[in-house]
């Protein structure tokens, strides 16, 4: 079972590496992985910690625009659990990317870990998957926070223990701004 594992492990890395080769043809370019948990993780964050802000397109489209600010190339490649979601809410920038790695199936969730294991740099909501991929990319992280009464352990360890190179976006700031969601620029909200 193990070996089968690291079999589906190196074939799954090789996909990504091809994929991504795609994108590897002129120069410097910065990649960020976004990480959009939207399934089953709001309704259960919702259930257990009462969630009053919840994570939508505004946090994603701030991110990505101060990545943009920052880098002079830059490239997102979006996984999720509703794909088709953030399809219809992130879509529209020539830099962005929804990564089919699969001819008639959607990625796999290990096909998503490597990819975003693969970044320079990371952007997530929610969950230990997106922290887990942010982690091992390196790089600067933008992550969600205060979204909730309660803070959940992995929200609480992010806010209080997270690499120099995190910046936590709060999220109740971010919907405050009255700025429409194309123009969200870089405010100050850590």
């Amino acid at each position: 079972m193990i070996v089968t594992g690291l079999f589906r492990m190196r074939r799954n890395s090789v996909k990504v590496q091809d994929y991504l080769q795609q994108f590897n043809h002129s120069g410097a370019v910065e990649y960020v992985g976004v990480h959009v948990r939207r399934t089953d993780y709001p309704a259960f964050f919702n259930h257990h910690f009462q969630v009053v802000n919840p994570v939508d397109e505004r946090f994603f489209i701030y991110c990505m625009n101060h990545f943009r600010s920052r880098f002079d190339r830059v490239k997102f490649f979006v996984t999720s659990d509703d794909l088709t979601w953030c399809e219809e809410k992130l879509s529209g920038q020539p830099d962005v990317y929804f990564p089919k790695l699969n001819t008639n199936t959607t990625n796999t969730p290990q096909q998503d870990f490597i990819m975003l294991s693969q970044m320079n740099h990371s952007i997530f909501d929610y969950g230990t998957f997106g922290y887990w991929t942010a982690a091992l990319a390196g790089g600067i992280t933008m992550v969600a926070t205060n979204y909730s009464k309660k803070k959940h352990q992995s929200e609480a360890a992010i806010i209080n223990w997270s690499p120099k190179t995190w910046i936590k976006v709060d999220i109740q700031q971010l919907l405050k701004t009255n700025q429409s969601i194309n123009q969200l620029s870089l405010i100050s909200l850590n």
